[in-house]
């Protein structure tokens, strides 16, 4: 029986580059207040990382 590879991190990587582009975009847009960007970006990598375990199982 033969196994095949699949990639595992092909979407998560794509998916977080368009998250961080859109958000640099509406703080460019004046739409999101860059003083929470720099307060809030420990929530974001805590959200990030409970999504990725809510996955796996």
């Amino acid at each position: 029986m033969e196994q095949t590879c699949k990639p595992r991190h092909g979407r998560t990587g794509a998916i977080l580059l368009i998250l961080i582009g859109a958000i640099f975009m509406l703080v460019n847009a004046g739409v999101l207040d860059p003083q929470l960007l720099r307060q809030g970006w420990p929530l974001l990598l805590i959200g990030l990382g409970a999504w990725k375990l809510l996955r796996r199982f």
